[in-house]
Order: C-alpha cells, then sequence, then structure tokens
C-alpha cells in the first residue's frame, strides 16, 4: 500500500539465523502495511519483541523457543528507551503495560529448526483492514 495507491515489490532476504540453539526456530517481522506506518511487536506478558518497525523494514531474526505465541501489533512507543527481548521465550513476564492500544493480535507457532516471517500487511481504515500472515521462510 503506497501514498500514491498502487503496489511495491519489496525483495526479502531469506539468510540469517544459521546457528540456532538446541530447541529453538527464529522469528522475524516485516512491516508492508502503509507508508509511514511504524509499529511494536509484543507479547501477551508486554514484553516487546521488536521495537519501532517502520513501513518496508525486516526486522533481524531472533531466536525462539519452539511453541506458540501469541503476539500483539501497537502503533510505535514514543518512549525513547524500550528494553527488546533478546530471544523470544513462552512466559516472559515484566509486568509492563501495552505502550499504545492493541491494533490486532495474532498466533504464531514456532518450531524447532525452522525460520518465521510475519508480514504486517493492509492498514486499519480499509473494507480489508489490517492483517498479519506469517510464512515459513
Amino acid at each position: 500500500d503506497t501514498a500514491a495507491g498502487g503496489l511495491n515489490m519489496i525483495q526479502v532476504a531469506a539468510n540469517g539465523c544459521n546457528n540456532m540453539n538446541y530447541n529453538t526456530g527464529c522469528y522475524r517481522v516485516a512491516n508492508m502495511s502503509y507508508s509511514g506506518s511504524s509499529y511494536d511487536v509484543m507479547l501477551y506478558s508486554h514484553d516487546t519483541v521488536f521495537h519501532n518497525v517502520g513501513f518496508q523494514e525486516v526486522t533481524a531474526y531472533k531466536q525462539a523457543m519452539a511453541g506458540s505465541y501469541q503476539f500483539y501489533i501497537t502503533n510505535a512507543s514514543t518512549f525513547s528507551i524500550i528494553r527488546e527481548l533478546p530471544m523470544i521465550v513462552i512466559g516472559t513476564v515484566s509486568g509492563n503495560a501495552f505502550g499504545s492500544e492493541p491494533l490486532v493480535s495474532y498466533q504464531a507457532d514456532i518450531s524447532a529448526g525452522s525460520r518465521y516471517t510475519s508480514y504486517l500487511i493492509g492498514n486499519t481504515w480499509a473494507d480489508t483492514g489490517f492483517r498479519v500472515l506469517t510464512v515459513e521462510d
């Protein structure tokens, strides 16, 4: 979705995260929603996984313990110091609050030895809405 109303093609390299630890997979996020957008990706525990993911940005992979995760997308926080988790682990609890109201939530199932990318697409004002599509790389 571009400001001019068309589509852009973005190449997303499928490299990185080659040295996974035991019982881990890798996970990253790509913001392909709309020009000027910026989001934080958080866990149910309110821990920030990725901060300030800008339009057409693809985060680096982070290792994640194998399992099912519930993620929330919020508008990027304006706080200058946001602690990102270095590794994604089920059951992490920090007690933080969402910096802004979640726009969408989604589940990602991560298997050991696999890499995944969640693509943020659409927008909140369109008929099709704001969506997340997770694929195995």
